[in-house]
């Protein structure tokens, strides 16, 4: 009897480990299973957007013109327009109507070169005069300017622009001088630039353009 009553109490406890035994793995899966849904529910964690200011700054030119300063035009063409024919070898060979503007004070004479860098063989000098008076025009066609040094050609006064092929560039440029250079008639371009060295006080350029036709 005995015997039957310690069997019983054994099949008692092996049943009573094997009931509790899934409700402690349920409660264990379903922690797990929390904690699995709080990690995949929780909304992501969003870096806070870096945000860089640019400011753009325009590039901008500053021309600063001096309203005072020595101008040299002519009513004849636009600065970098084409020389009508007529101050040309094209037509009468005579030449433009030059204005002076804002002759700097102090001014006692003037000095005048054309020359055109664009030549085959070199620049050639169109017209050199110098020690003449102040003044704000020179007219068209004048005959005698002051005193006239040499142009390429080996005479003083206007030689008109000839080019032998395309567009050459004129420059005619005048200068403001304290004094006068008392050179002779027929003295060198060169020579015209050297003496003026340390007298100039103003100077202005104007440039025409001539094609061949």
């Amino acid at each position: 009897m005995s015997r039957y009553l310690a069997l019983a109490a054994i099949v008692a406890l092996v049943a009573a480990a094997c009931s509790s035994s899934p409700a402690d793995d349920s409660s264990t899966s379903e922690k797990q299973d929390s904690t699995s849904s709080t990690a995949s529910t929780a909304p992501p964690t969003t870096a806070a957007p870096t945000t860089t200011t640019s400011t753009s700054v325009p590039a901008t030119t500053t021309t600063t013109e001096d309203p005072s300063a020595m101008e040299l035009t002519s009513p004849a063409f636009e600065p970098g327009d084409p020389i009508p024919a007529i101050f040309t070898c094209f037509g009468e060979g005579i030449s433009p109507e030059l204005t002076i503007t804002n002759l700097p004070e102090g001014t006692v004479s003037l000095a005048l070169i054309v020359d055109d860098p664009d030549a085959p063989g070199g620049t050639w000098i169109h017209w050199v005069a110098f020690d003449f008076p102040p003044t704000d025009v020179i007219p068209e066609a004048i005959p005698l300017l002051g005193i006239g040094g040499n142009n390429s050609w080996g005479v003083t006064g206007y030689g008109a622009p000839c080019p032998p092929s395309s567009t050459h560039r004129y420059f005619f440029k005048v200068y403001a001088l304290d004094g006068t250079i008392e050179l002779p008639e027929g003295s060198s371009k060169e020579e015209v630039l050297d003496a003026m060295e340390g007298r100039i006080i103003g100077e202005a350029v104007l440039m025409g353009r001539v094609t061949k036709q």
